[in-house]
């Protein structure tokens, strides 16, 4: 229990370096970490000692592969639920906004007629990208608004940016959202898959074994 010990408490302290406080989040990340650095001890004192043991074993490795999956998904739900942060702001074009590090420009907005539907579009600089999220309004619905969210994905934290509305001096409003380690979700689920893949390729079926076994009987002279 070393490594997993010695894990929870180095992760535990980092939360506290960087501010965290929840508790919750205390909890979970540290135990999580530990959870973890239980796996990657057993596979690594396979690789060291008996490499072939990991395919000889291979119910035992795919089980500790599924559930470090799992527990890569509890961080990701974790990481999304408890360190989510947003920010609602009005910007002119050329003004920028920082919400949990990162940060985005307002670049300016246009107006478009598609069919049957208007549609205001703004332009938020991301880096190398340029966001577009819109709100879509339907005359013959009664003016009903549509929101469509622009999103931005990265294996730290998803980007999420809701235009709000437009003003006649070039000004728009935002409500501008951050997920920690959304993707981790989706990446533990195909770890989740590999390891039942791993503890269940090339074995035999229940009904192949009982026809293939030779059963000894005595006949009748």
């Amino acid at each position: 229990m070393r490594w997993p010990a010695a894990t929870a408490l180095v992760v535990f302290l980092l939360l506290l370096a960087v501010g965290v406080r929840s508790i919750p989040a205390l909890i979970a990340f540290p135990l999580a970490s530990g959870a973890a650095a239980t796996v990657f001890t057993e596979y690594g004192r396979a690789a060291l000692r008996k490499p072939k043991s990991i395919v000889r074993r291979r119910r035992r490795y795919g089980a500790y592969l599924a559930h470090l999956g799992l527990l890569v998904v509890v961080i990701g739900i974790a990481a999304s639920h408890f360190g989510q942060q947003e920010k609602d702001v009005t910007l002119q074009p050329g003004q920028q906004v920082t919400v949990a590090g990162y940060t985005l420009t307002y670049i300016g907005s246009e107006q478009r007629q598609l069919g049957d539907h208007n549609e205001f579009i703004a332009g938020m600089r991301f880096g190398d990208r340029t966001l577009e999220p819109s709100l879509a309004t339907y005359a013959g619905l009664g003016g009903q608004a549509l929101t469509h969210v622009a999103i931005s994905t990265t294996p730290v934290a998803d980007v999420y940016v809701v235009l709000a509305g437009t003003s006649a001096d070039g000004s728009a409003s935002f409500r501008v959202f951050v997920n920690p380690l959304v993707t981790w979700i989706w990446a533990g689920g195909a770890v989740i898959l590999l390891g039942v893949v791993l503890g269940n390729v090339g074995e035999r079926s229940a009904v192949t074994e009982l026809a293939t076994r030779r059963i000894p009987i005595t006949l009748p002279a």
